[in-house]
């Protein structure tokens, strides 16, 4: 399951790891904001100190995905892969590739995985 803690403690941050924002390459990192499994609730912050707080609001139609909301309003679907995930903003298509980097998501062909000018 993505986001038990057996392997992470709350509310420390998790190493920093390769991650995508609209097909950039950033690095960033997750804290998990509870203290018991699974954990709905985690925060995500990129190396140039921008971060968001992304909380699950109901399963999706998987197991592996679910809908998630940020404190400024925006809605989110989670889809995950392993250790890596992908959040998409429904409204507005904004991506987040978590724990991959952009080779590692080609492999993929999807469309999230790049570059805006590509």
């Amino acid at each position: 399951m993505l986001f038990t803690l057996s392997s992470a403690k709350a509310f420390e941050p998790e190493a920093w790891v390769d991650c995508l924002y609209n097909g950039e390459p950033i690095q960033c990192r997750r804290t998990f904001l509870c203290d018991s499994a699974p954990c709905w609730r985690f925060k995500l912050e990129w190396i140039d100190g921008v971060s968001d707080i992304f909380t699950r609001v109901r399963d999706g139609l998987t197991r592996d995905t679910g809908y998630y909301n940020d404190p400024r309003g925006g809605d989110w679907i989670l889809q995950s892969y392993g250790p890596a995930f992908v959040l998409r903003n429904i409204e507005n298509g904004n991506t987040i590739v978590f724990h991959m980097n952009l080779n590692e998501c080609k492999d993929w062909e999807e469309s999230y995985c790049r570059k805006a000018s590509e």
